[in-house]
């Protein structure tokens, strides 16, 4: 099968799962995303997680940045990009095989928590994530009021 580029899907909800002996992840089966579908994945740079996105969305993020950056900062935070960023496929069971370092660099092992964030999806710690939550959750109260939810 050919790799897919799922721009068409929408990560949204959250689930928990658990990292097998070889650090695959299974993709929530409520994404309905094909096997041999690629994705960017890397470590995000402030949250201890990592941040899974389709190759459209990783693109887009990356020319975003360009046109934000100052000319003599593209090519370092382009270096750094490439070097943190690994493309991997989901296989036939729908895993993802994030490998040991991806794995160490976010403090993932054992039960995880995958979180949709509409156009990518990151993979959490369960307690970093419940940290991070708590503290967001009156920012996202308020936001979520003002943009009228």
């Amino acid at each position: 099968m050919a790799s897919v580029d799922p721009v068409q899907f929408s990560f949204s909800g959250d689930s928990r799962n658990t990292l097998d002996t070889k650090n695959r992840i299974s993709v929530p089966s409520k994404w309905d995303v094909p096997e041999e579908t690629a994705f960017k994945v890397m470590p995000h740079p402030e949250h201890q997680c990592l941040v899974v996105m389709p190759p459209s969305e990783f693109t887009r993020f990356r020319d975003n940045a360009i046109v934000a950056l100052p000319l003599e900062r593209q090519a370092n935070f382009l270096r750094l990009l490439g070097s943190r960023v690994e493309t991997l496929k989901t296989d036939k069971q729908g895993r993802l095989s994030l490998g040991e370092k991806l794995c160490d660099k976010a403090g993932l092992s054992g039960e995880v928590k995958i979180i949709g964030c509409t156009e990518r999806f990151e993979i959490w710690n369960p307690k970093a994530w419940d940290a991070f939550e708590a503290s967001q959750e009156a920012i996202f109260k308020e936001a979520a009021i003002s943009v009228g939810l």
